[in-house]
Protein backbone atom coordinates (compact mmCIF):
# COMPACT_ATOMS: atom_id res chain seq x y z
CA UNK A 1 0.00 0.00 0.00
CA UNK A 2 2.86 2.46 0.97
CA UNK A 3 4.67 1.58 -2.44
CA UNK A 4 1.11 1.88 -4.64
CA UNK A 5 1.08 5.94 -2.80
CA UNK A 6 4.90 6.24 -3.38
CA UNK A 7 4.20 5.66 -7.00
CA UNK A 8 1.71 7.97 -7.12
CA UNK A 9 3.45 10.13 -5.28
CA UNK A 10 6.21 10.11 -7.53
CA UNK A 11 3.54 10.25 -11.00
CA UNK A 12 2.31 13.65 -9.45
CA UNK A 13 5.66 15.54 -8.67
CA UNK A 14 6.89 14.18 -12.12
CA UNK A 15 4.09 15.62 -13.36
CA UNK A 16 4.11 18.75 -12.19
CA UNK A 17 8.09 18.86 -12.56
CA UNK A 18 7.27 18.89 -16.16
CA UNK A 19 4.47 21.11 -16.27
CA UNK A 20 7.02 23.48 -14.89
CA UNK A 21 9.76 23.21 -17.20
CA UNK A 22 7.32 23.68 -19.79
CA UNK A 23 5.93 26.68 -18.43
CA UNK A 24 9.89 28.59 -18.27
CA UNK A 25 10.72 27.45 -21.73
CA UNK A 26 11.26 30.28 -24.17
CA UNK A 27 8.47 30.68 -26.41
CA UNK A 28 9.52 29.36 -30.08
CA UNK A 29 10.86 32.47 -32.50
CA UNK A 30 10.89 33.28 -35.74
CA UNK A 31 14.94 32.85 -36.82
CA UNK A 32 15.71 36.23 -38.89
CA UNK A 33 18.34 36.56 -41.51
CA UNK A 34 21.10 38.95 -41.04
CA UNK A 35 20.70 40.28 -44.00
CA UNK A 36 17.20 41.23 -43.52
CA UNK A 37 18.24 43.00 -40.35
CA UNK A 38 20.71 45.09 -42.38
CA UNK A 39 17.66 45.81 -44.98
CA UNK A 40 15.49 46.67 -42.99
CA UNK A 41 17.97 48.92 -41.09
CA UNK A 42 19.06 50.61 -44.13
CA UNK A 43 15.07 51.02 -45.24
CA UNK A 44 14.46 53.00 -41.86
CA UNK A 45 17.75 55.09 -42.68
CA UNK A 46 16.22 55.86 -45.59
CA UNK A 47 13.15 56.72 -44.72
CA UNK A 48 14.73 59.01 -42.06
CA UNK A 49 16.94 60.89 -44.38
CA UNK A 50 13.88 61.13 -47.38
CA UNK A 51 11.37 62.69 -44.70
CA UNK A 52 15.06 64.95 -43.66
CA UNK A 53 14.97 65.79 -47.18
CA UNK A 54 11.48 66.80 -47.50
CA UNK A 55 11.69 68.92 -44.71
CA UNK A 56 14.87 70.49 -45.97
CA UNK A 57 15.16 72.58 -49.48
CA UNK A 58 17.61 70.89 -51.72
CA UNK A 59 20.84 73.03 -52.71
CA UNK A 60 20.07 72.04 -56.78
CA UNK A 61 16.45 73.51 -56.42
CA UNK A 62 15.60 75.28 -60.05
CA UNK A 63 16.85 78.79 -60.56
CA UNK A 64 13.57 79.21 -61.79
CA UNK A 65 11.90 77.98 -58.22
CA UNK A 66 14.39 80.22 -56.19
CA UNK A 67 14.25 84.55 -56.14
CA UNK A 68 17.20 85.96 -57.59
CA UNK A 69 18.37 88.39 -55.06
CA UNK A 70 18.31 92.25 -56.31
CA UNK A 71 21.42 94.13 -57.75
CA UNK A 72 23.03 97.69 -57.42
CA UNK A 73 22.76 97.42 -61.27
CA UNK A 74 19.35 97.06 -62.36
CA UNK A 75 18.12 98.20 -65.49
CA UNK A 76 16.28 101.05 -64.51
CA UNK A 77 18.91 102.72 -62.52
CA UNK A 78 21.32 102.10 -65.19
CA UNK A 79 19.30 104.13 -67.78
CA UNK A 80 18.19 106.95 -65.39
CA UNK A 81 22.10 107.35 -64.97
CA UNK A 82 24.02 106.93 -68.14
CA UNK A 83 25.73 109.50 -70.25
CA UNK A 84 23.75 107.73 -72.86
CA UNK A 85 20.11 109.24 -71.40
CA UNK A 86 21.35 112.80 -70.63
CA UNK A 87 22.82 113.02 -73.98
CA UNK A 88 19.50 112.16 -75.70
CA UNK A 89 17.68 114.91 -72.92
CA UNK A 90 20.10 117.43 -74.47
CA UNK A 91 19.25 116.78 -77.65
CA UNK A 92 15.71 117.16 -77.49
CA UNK A 93 15.85 120.21 -75.98
CA UNK A 94 15.90 123.29 -78.50
CA UNK A 95 17.76 126.28 -77.31
CA UNK A 96 15.13 128.94 -77.23
CA UNK A 97 17.00 132.12 -78.46
CA UNK A 98 18.94 129.61 -81.84
CA UNK A 99 15.31 129.02 -84.26
CA UNK A 100 12.09 131.03 -84.71
CA UNK A 101 10.92 127.37 -86.00
CA UNK A 102 9.36 126.62 -89.52
CA UNK A 103 13.12 125.80 -90.78
CA UNK A 104 14.17 129.45 -90.41
CA UNK A 105 18.15 129.74 -88.81
CA UNK A 106 21.01 131.95 -89.38
CA UNK A 107 24.66 131.53 -88.01
CA UNK A 108 27.58 134.70 -88.22
CA UNK A 109 30.40 134.20 -90.80
CA UNK A 110 32.40 137.23 -90.01
CA UNK A 111 32.35 141.24 -89.70
CA UNK A 112 32.77 142.69 -92.94
CA UNK A 113 33.05 146.33 -91.72
CA UNK A 114 33.79 147.71 -88.68
CA UNK A 115 35.24 144.91 -86.37
CA UNK A 116 34.68 144.93 -82.43
CA UNK A 117 36.17 147.45 -80.31
CA UNK A 118 36.44 150.33 -83.42
CA UNK A 119 37.32 153.61 -82.57
CA UNK A 120 35.20 156.49 -83.51
CA UNK A 121 35.30 160.35 -83.03
CA UNK A 122 31.15 161.60 -81.57
CA UNK A 123 28.65 161.64 -83.69
CA UNK A 124 30.94 160.08 -86.34
CA UNK A 125 28.19 158.15 -89.34
CA UNK A 126 29.98 154.86 -90.18
CA UNK A 127 27.85 151.36 -91.74
CA UNK A 128 28.37 148.40 -90.13
CA UNK A 129 28.19 145.15 -92.73
CA UNK A 130 27.83 141.49 -91.23
CA UNK A 131 28.55 138.54 -93.51
CA UNK A 132 25.43 136.01 -92.28
CA UNK A 133 24.86 132.78 -93.53
CA UNK A 134 21.47 130.80 -93.91
CA UNK A 135 21.96 127.78 -92.18
CA UNK A 136 18.32 127.12 -92.22
CA UNK A 137 16.34 124.72 -94.48
CA UNK A 138 14.06 127.97 -95.88
CA UNK A 139 14.63 130.64 -98.53
CA UNK A 140 14.73 133.96 -97.32
CA UNK A 141 12.88 136.30 -99.55
CA UNK A 142 10.29 139.21 -99.49
CA UNK A 143 9.59 140.27 -95.36
CA UNK A 144 12.89 139.02 -94.20
CA UNK A 145 15.14 141.38 -92.40
CA UNK A 146 17.57 142.06 -90.02
CA UNK A 147 15.89 143.85 -86.87
CA UNK A 148 17.80 146.04 -83.93
CA UNK A 149 16.85 144.06 -80.82
CA UNK A 150 19.16 145.28 -77.74
CA UNK A 151 21.42 147.49 -76.52
CA UNK A 152 22.74 150.47 -77.73
CA UNK A 153 21.36 151.82 -81.28
CA UNK A 154 23.48 154.17 -82.25
CA UNK A 155 21.04 156.14 -84.71
CA UNK A 156 20.28 152.56 -86.31
CA UNK A 157 16.49 151.91 -88.18
CA UNK A 158 14.32 149.38 -86.23
CA UNK A 159 14.98 147.35 -89.51
CA UNK A 160 16.78 146.59 -92.25
CA UNK A 161 15.47 144.25 -95.65
CA UNK A 162 17.49 141.65 -96.30
CA UNK A 163 18.84 142.70 -100.10
CA UNK A 164 18.61 139.55 -102.11
CA UNK A 165 17.35 136.18 -101.95
CA UNK A 166 19.35 133.97 -99.61
CA UNK A 167 18.56 130.22 -100.44
CA UNK A 168 19.99 127.79 -97.88
CA UNK A 169 23.87 127.35 -97.14
CA UNK A 170 24.05 130.72 -99.03
CA UNK A 171 26.01 133.90 -97.58
CA UNK A 172 24.64 137.29 -98.06
CA UNK A 173 25.62 141.10 -96.76
CA UNK A 174 23.54 143.02 -94.61
CA UNK A 175 24.51 146.44 -93.20
CA UNK A 176 23.13 149.21 -91.42
CA UNK A 177 23.89 153.05 -91.28
CA UNK A 178 24.70 154.04 -87.82
CA UNK A 179 26.11 156.86 -85.80
CA UNK A 180 28.82 156.88 -82.83
CA UNK A 181 26.88 158.74 -79.46
CA UNK A 182 28.35 161.90 -78.49
CA UNK A 183 29.62 160.87 -75.41
CA UNK A 184 33.19 158.64 -74.88
CA UNK A 185 32.62 154.99 -73.80
CA UNK A 186 31.94 151.93 -75.26
CA UNK A 187 28.51 150.88 -77.19
CA UNK A 188 27.36 147.99 -78.32
CA UNK A 189 23.91 146.94 -80.22
CA UNK A 190 22.28 143.45 -80.92
CA UNK A 191 20.58 142.93 -83.72
CA UNK A 192 19.00 139.42 -85.11
CA UNK A 193 17.02 138.24 -88.28
CA UNK A 194 13.27 138.10 -88.42
CA UNK A 195 11.07 136.17 -90.96
CA UNK A 196 8.06 137.67 -92.94
CA UNK A 197 5.78 136.13 -90.33
CA UNK A 198 7.88 138.30 -87.64
CA UNK A 199 9.34 135.91 -85.72
CA UNK A 200 12.94 136.16 -84.91
CA UNK A 201 14.98 133.64 -85.54
CA UNK A 202 18.82 132.57 -85.39
CA UNK A 203 21.27 134.11 -83.02
CA UNK A 204 22.05 137.54 -82.41
CA UNK A 205 25.05 140.14 -84.33
CA UNK A 206 26.35 142.80 -82.67
CA UNK A 207 28.35 146.06 -83.04
CA UNK A 208 30.87 147.01 -80.66
CA UNK A 209 32.89 150.30 -80.67
CA UNK A 210 34.54 152.50 -78.80
CA UNK A 211 33.93 156.49 -78.60
CA UNK A 212 36.95 158.50 -78.07
CA UNK A 213 37.35 162.32 -77.22
CA UNK A 214 33.53 164.16 -76.58
CA UNK A 215 32.03 166.53 -79.32
CA UNK A 216 32.85 168.91 -80.92
CA UNK A 217 31.68 172.50 -81.85
CA UNK A 218 30.20 173.45 -85.02
CA UNK A 219 27.82 176.04 -86.01
CA UNK A 220 24.67 176.64 -83.27
CA UNK A 221 21.78 174.61 -83.97
CA UNK A 222 18.54 175.95 -83.84
CA UNK A 223 18.01 175.00 -80.17
CA UNK A 224 20.61 173.94 -77.73
CA UNK A 225 21.13 170.28 -77.71
CA UNK A 226 20.36 168.56 -74.16
CA UNK A 227 21.94 166.23 -71.73
CA UNK A 228 23.72 162.94 -74.23
CA UNK A 229 21.33 159.87 -73.76
CA UNK A 230 21.88 157.91 -70.67
CA UNK A 231 19.92 154.94 -69.61
CA UNK A 232 17.35 155.56 -66.81
CA UNK A 233 14.82 153.97 -64.94
CA UNK A 234 11.55 155.56 -64.40
CA UNK A 235 8.37 156.89 -66.64
CA UNK A 236 10.07 156.94 -69.92
CA UNK A 237 12.47 154.52 -71.23
CA UNK A 238 13.58 153.28 -74.24
CA UNK A 239 14.09 156.88 -76.52
CA UNK A 240 15.50 156.04 -80.18
CA UNK A 241 15.64 158.43 -83.53
CA UNK A 242 16.51 156.92 -86.74
CA UNK A 243 16.35 158.75 -90.22
CA UNK A 244 14.75 156.65 -93.18
CA UNK A 245 18.22 157.58 -95.38
CA UNK A 246 21.02 159.40 -93.43
CA UNK A 247 23.53 159.91 -96.65
CA UNK A 248 21.77 161.27 -99.72
CA UNK A 249 23.40 162.53 -102.79
CA UNK A 250 20.44 163.83 -105.25
CA UNK A 251 18.13 166.47 -106.43
CA UNK A 252 17.35 169.02 -103.90
CA UNK A 253 15.33 170.13 -101.96
CA UNK A 254 15.29 167.06 -100.04
CA UNK A 255 13.41 165.96 -97.39
CA UNK A 256 14.35 163.77 -94.24
CA UNK A 257 11.88 161.57 -92.56
CA UNK A 258 13.15 161.04 -88.75
CA UNK A 259 11.26 158.19 -86.87
CA UNK A 260 11.38 158.74 -82.77
CA UNK A 261 10.10 156.51 -80.23
CA UNK A 262 9.83 155.99 -76.30
CA UNK A 263 8.35 154.21 -73.38
CA UNK A 264 5.95 154.89 -70.96
CA UNK A 265 5.63 152.77 -68.23
CA UNK A 266 2.24 154.75 -66.61
CA UNK A 267 0.33 157.52 -68.01
CA UNK A 268 1.64 160.88 -68.15
CA UNK A 269 2.11 164.47 -69.69
CA UNK A 270 4.87 164.68 -71.90
CA UNK A 271 6.81 167.42 -73.19
CA UNK A 272 9.22 166.74 -76.08
CA UNK A 273 11.23 168.48 -79.00
CA UNK A 274 13.41 167.78 -81.71
CA UNK A 275 16.93 169.39 -81.43
CA UNK A 276 19.66 169.32 -84.91
CA UNK A 277 22.97 171.06 -85.51
CA UNK A 278 25.21 171.62 -88.54
CA UNK A 279 28.36 171.83 -89.25
CA UNK A 280 27.79 173.37 -92.33
CA UNK A 281 28.94 177.54 -91.64
CA UNK A 282 25.76 179.85 -91.78
CA UNK A 283 22.95 177.40 -91.96
CA UNK A 284 20.10 177.64 -89.65
CA UNK A 285 17.60 174.76 -89.52
CA UNK A 286 14.16 175.14 -89.04
CA UNK A 287 12.89 172.88 -86.44
CA UNK A 288 8.88 172.22 -85.45
CA UNK A 289 8.18 173.94 -81.79
CA UNK A 290 8.59 171.97 -78.71
CA UNK A 291 5.47 169.67 -77.69
CA UNK A 292 3.65 168.95 -74.60
CA UNK A 293 1.10 166.00 -75.08
CA UNK A 294 -0.90 163.44 -72.79
CA UNK A 295 -0.30 160.20 -73.42
CA UNK A 296 -1.21 156.75 -72.45
CA UNK A 297 1.32 153.87 -71.19
CA UNK A 298 3.13 151.94 -73.57
CA UNK A 299 4.62 152.61 -76.72
CA UNK A 300 4.81 156.03 -78.79
CA UNK A 301 5.93 156.35 -82.45
CA UNK A 302 6.33 160.18 -83.61
CA UNK A 303 7.50 161.34 -87.30
CA UNK A 304 9.43 164.33 -88.11
CA UNK A 305 10.26 165.88 -91.72
CA UNK A 306 12.91 168.09 -92.06
CA UNK A 307 13.39 169.76 -95.72
CA UNK A 308 16.52 171.36 -97.20
CA UNK A 309 17.42 173.00 -100.36
CA UNK A 310 21.48 172.92 -99.72
CA UNK A 311 24.47 170.98 -99.06
CA UNK A 312 24.00 170.21 -95.23
CA UNK A 313 26.05 168.32 -92.88
CA UNK A 314 24.27 167.81 -89.79
CA UNK A 315 23.13 166.03 -87.00
CA UNK A 316 19.56 165.65 -85.06
CA UNK A 317 18.23 163.82 -81.84
CA UNK A 318 14.59 163.31 -79.78
CA UNK A 319 14.74 165.13 -76.85
CA UNK A 320 12.09 164.60 -73.53
CA UNK A 321 12.34 166.83 -70.81
CA UNK A 322 9.40 165.81 -69.07
CA UNK A 323 8.27 163.74 -66.82
CA UNK A 324 12.06 162.91 -66.57
CA UNK A 325 15.01 164.73 -69.29
CA UNK A 326 16.13 161.72 -71.40
CA UNK A 327 16.91 162.20 -75.31
CA UNK A 328 17.81 159.82 -78.00
CA UNK A 329 21.22 159.25 -79.25
CA UNK A 330 22.58 161.73 -81.83
CA UNK A 331 22.29 161.12 -85.08
CA UNK A 332 24.23 162.59 -87.95
CA UNK A 333 23.01 163.15 -91.72
CA UNK A 334 24.27 164.29 -95.20
CA UNK A 335 22.90 166.01 -98.10
CA UNK A 336 24.77 166.90 -101.02
CA UNK A 337 22.73 168.41 -104.00
CA UNK A 338 23.31 167.43 -107.88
Amino acid sequence: MKKANYLWTGIIAAALLLSACRSRAPEATETVSPDLVFTAAAQTAGAIMTESALLTPSPTTSPSDTPEPPTQTTAPTEAATTPAAVTSAVATTAPPASSGGGGDNSVYVADVTVEDGTDFAPGESFTKTWQIMNNGSTTWGAGYELVFVEGDKMGGPDSVPVPSEVAPGATVNISVNLVAPSQAGDYIGYWRMRNASGVLFGNPFWVDIDVIGSSGGGTSATVTPGPSPTPQAGVVSNVTLSIDDPSVDGTCPHTFRITTGFHLNQAATVNYQLEAGSDTAGFNINLPPPVQNSLSAGSHTLNFDLTFDADIDGWVRFHITSPMDISSDQVSFFLRCR
